[in-house]
């Protein structure tokens, strides 16, 4: 593959990327605490009425990016499989980069699933 496949490869994987993950961001805004005053240098882009409305848009950001990464990581390690040619150092990066993945993965919904119980122990929407 010559260097300009390469380049329109990375574009095309940075168009699919953003809009994996502006179209989920996109849902995020839908809470609607009011309008931008006309004076307002900055105006609120997540649309959080609260301190905790804020944190959740964040952490389901987050989490939607990650869930958006997982696949694309899998795919990377899968191309040091293939092109690892029997080279214990490639296979164990492709191994590693499959098990940082998962453990990643496993962290981010784990920590919301403690989020979700801590917020229905102290009694929280």
């Amino acid at each position: 593959m010559d260097l300009t496949n390469k380049k329109q490869l990375f574009k095309k994987f940075l168009i699919v990327l953003f809009f994996t993950i502006l179209l989920p961001y996109s849902a995020l805004a839908a809470n609607d605490c009011g309008t931008c005053p006309a004076n307002a240098i900055v105006c609120n882009p997540l649309n959080a009425c609260s301190f905790q409305d804020l944190i959740d848009k964040l952490i389901l950001l987050v989490t939607i990016i990650a869930v958006a990464l997982v696949p694309l990581m899998f795919v990377w390690a899968g191309f040091y499989f293939i092109t690892a040619n029997g080279e214990p150092e490639k296979i164990k990066k492709a191994k590693n980069i499959m098990l940082y993945t998962v453990i990643g993965l496993a962290i981010v919904l784990l920590s919301r699933a403690i989020i979700s119980v801590v917020k229905g122990v102290l009694g929280s929407p």
